[in-house]
């Protein structure tokens, strides 16, 4: 089975790193990232986050009038390759 990666998908670029901040303050595993592209979602900023914490972060984000437009899971698709130069 494919490994999946969750995403938290935000209006814009404040919002993203708003809500990347609060939740690194609160404890919680997050990496902000570029959206990826077949999220379709126009910010380019996405935070990526474990799966086990989606409510907890929903409920932390609208008690901080965070809006979040969406939580999105995919496969992992990482390129082995990228960032090589040589």
């Amino acid at each position: 089975m494919k490994e999946l990666r969750n995403y938290i998908l935000l209006g814009d670029s404040a919002s993203a790193t708003k809500l990347y901040y609060l939740l690194k303050d609160n404890g919680f595993e997050v990496t902000i990232a570029p959206t990826p592209r077949n999220a379709d979602h126009c910010c380019g900023l996405c935070i990526i986050f474990e799966a086990q914490d989606k409510e907890k972060i929903a409920m932390l984000a609208e008690k901080n009038s965070i809006k979040i437009d969406r939580f999105w899971e995919d496969i992992v698709r990482d390129d082995p390759n990228r960032m090589r130069f040589c």
